[in-house]
Parts: structure tokens; C-alpha cells; sequence
């Protein structure tokens, strides 16, 4: 820091502050690039969030040509559109779940079934060894 004489009070007033001035400024340049980053960071996000809605859309449909794709775009230019195609698939996926559910169920239902039948073969034939 230079020290000069200067007998104007704004002049020294100035020159003491230039810290102060330094340290606003810089952190008035981190806080805009911190901003930045931070709304790019969210635009990005968004991003993923619509290309994942799009990509769970398609597998509902089971097909993907080059027209369901350019439909689908177009569709995610109105949010109202935006907004049924997340609820239609949201309901396909709980669905898809309780088929799973369903069938995951009747599995295991089949394989007590199929231990039990085993279980009560084996204890007829301990039964008819012991009547023999």
C-alpha cells in the first residue's frame, strides 16, 4: 500500500479504504459467480429430469421411432403436457410395480406349495414305512 501526504480528507478517506473497496469487489464477483454456476447447475438438473421423464415415457410406449420421439418433444414445449405425461407415467410404473408385486407373490405361493407337497410326501412314505 502507498502512503502519501494529501491534505484532502476525501482524498485520505479514499486511500484507506481501498481494502475494503478490493475485498467488495471480489466478493461481489464471487456471489455473481457463484450465481452463475448455481443457476447453469439447476438448468442442467431440470434437464436430466425432463430427458428422464422422456426416456420412462418411451419405455411406457415400448417403442421409440423417430416420430414418437419428435411428438414427445413437441409435447414438452407446454408444461400442461409435461404435467399428464408424468402423471400417465407414474401410474404405468405403480402398476408395473404391483404386477411385480403380483407375480413375485404367486412365485412364492408356488415354491410353499411345491416344499409342502414334498413335505407331505415324505411323511407318507415315513407312514407307510412304519406300517410295513
Amino acid at each position: 500500500m502507498v502512503f502519501h501526504l494529501c491534505y484532502d480528507c476525501s482524498c485520505l478517506y479514499r486511500k484507506d479504504n481501498t481494502f475494503s473497496d478490493i475485498t467488495t469487489l471480489l466478493l461481489t464477483i464471487a456471489i455473481l459467480i457463484l450465481s452463475f454456476a448455481i443457476y447453469n447447475q439447476r438448468q442442467t438438473i431440470g434437464q436430466y429430469k425432463r430427458n428422464d421423464l422422456k426416456y420412462r415415457y418411451i419405455k411406457m410406449q415400448g417403442r421409440a421411432s423417430e416420430e414418437n420421439i419428435h411428438r414427445l418433444e413437441a409435447k414438452f414445449e407446454y408444461g400442461d403436457s409435461v404435467f399428464a405425461i408424468c402423471k400417465q407415467v407414474e401410474e404405468y410404473e405403480r402398476l408395473v410395480k404391483e404386477q411385480a408385486k403380483k407375480i413375485e407373490r404367486a412365485r412364492r405361493n408356488a415354491n410353499e406349495a411345491e416344499r409342502l407337497q414334498r413335505e407331505a410326501e415324505s411323511l407318507k412314505e415315513k407312514s407307510e414305512d412304519e406300517i410295513n
